[in-house]
């Protein structure tokens, strides 16, 4: 596809070819026609994509300017990840007609034709209750899909993609576990409430609630599915009234993939400014810059070479790499290779790109692949805002 002629083309023009061969809404929304030819030389053979949102400034009200840093991932890698995702959205949809609540995802699967298979799993809390565990899940799901990219290319499919009932036991890492060689800085330090203890997150500017923090929903709620705010406060890491640090706000978890919660500081308390992610406090490494994409992480699961860090109160700083992505109508959770331990719930999940920090997720609970986070975009939807940085 000749990107001269696209780029000489209306907006409607260049916007519906691309689109037609797959060019995601998001990077449609950003991406301008002159801008095309240093992005790729082909979006036929190099698909373009948002890997990244930087913060660039801030309007009058306070909320964040971004601007975004593309990508491209070769057509054949995006045909392979898309027919895969494609089986996993056949799996969710007929997972949504049962009782019960499920994880459904994308992982690397080395024995799979596309390298990629579908994953599901039932929360060891649903197991339980009265509705379908593992077992009967695993007999009433085909072994097998085929994948297919619906509406871009009608012809190509891959078949066998494996389809893999999780029977893992997963826990969430709340508690007072704090490793007291790790010195507090405005992100991963250890906080406490009412409910557990935790880890205080990123940096983030609430549309409703102005400039504080993020931690793990379940950190300040005790009970999950019920949304608003969690009026619960929050203090370091005992819970003595002089340690009073804020008040959470529009806390929810759900025990499958959204667990996140807003931390006002205090009225008449100082907000950090220096919103950093620094593993010993010391200095100012890594300042946050924005936040990782959705589709970044998508197109980065099973990249060793893509390291993701997370820092908790408890662990410290650690990395790994993108083992699978979650979410039955949308990318809502990241599945990561680095360790985390209770008392780690509500530190981020971040990208290094040029010494910056790139926020890609809320860590909430221990895995058999290593930890879960809420990804960055999924909470700055639920929550209304911006994560913050260096601006």
């Amino acid at each position: 596809m000749d990107t001269s002629k696209l780029e000489r083309m209306g907006r409607r023009r260049f916007i519906e070819n691309l689109a037609g061969i797959g060019v995601s809404a998001t990077t449609l929304q950003y991406l301008e026609q002159d801008e095309l030819s240093d992005v790729t030389h082909d979006p036929e053979d190099e698909m373009p994509y948002v890997a990244a949102l930087l913060n660039s400034g801030r309007e009058d009200d306070g909320s964040v300017q971004r601007e975004p840093v593309y990508e491209t991932i070769s057509r054949e890698e995006w045909e392979r990840r898309q027919t895969a995702f494609n089986a996993k959205d056949q799996i969710g949809r007929y997972l949504e007609s049962l009782p019960g609540e499920y994880r459904v995802g994308v992982t690397s699967l080395e024995a799979s034709p596309t390298g990629f298979g579908v994953t599901v799993g039932v929360p060891e809390t649903y197991e339980s209750l009265d509705r379908v565990d593992t077992s009967e899940v695993e007999e009433m799901l085909p072994s097998e899909l085929t994948g297919q990219i619906p509406n871009i290319d009608e012809d190509l499919e891959h078949q066998n993609i494996p389809v893999i009932v999780n029977t893992d036991k997963d826990n969430l890492t709340d508690g007072y576990n704090t490793n007291t060689n790790y010195e507090e800085v405005p992100a991963g330090v250890a906080i406490s409430t009412s409910v557990t203890g935790g880890s205080l997150g990123a940096p983030f500017n609430s549309n409703e609630h102005g400039d504080g923090w993020t931690t793990a929903g379940h950190v300040v709620k005790g009970s999950p599915f019920s949304s608003g705010d969690a009026n619960t406060n929050v203090y370091e890491s005992s819970p003595d009234p002089e340690d009073w640090i804020g008040e959470s706000k529009d806390g929810y978890f759900d025990l499958l993939d959204l667990d996140y919660a807003f931390v006002e500081p205090l009225k008449d308390g100082e907000t950090p400014s220096q919103w950093i992610v620094s593993p010993d406090g010391s200095s100012k490494e890594f300042p946050i810059g924005g936040i990782v994409t959705n589709t970044a992480l998508e197109n980065n699961v099973g990249n060793q070479n893509y390291e993701i860090f997370g820092q908790g109160a408890s662990s410290g700083r650690g990395s790994g790499y993108i083992d699978s992505v979650n979410g039955i109508n949308e990318t809502s959770s990241v599945t990561t290779t680095n360790d985390i331990s209770d008392g780690d719930s509500g530190g981020p999940l971040f990208h290094e790109i040029g010494g910056t920090a790139l926020i890609a997720g809320i860590m909430f609970e221990d895995v058999s692949a290593g930890a879960k986070s809420t990804t960055a975009q999924r909470v700055e939807d639920e929550l209304g805002g911006s994560f913050l940085g260096s601006i």
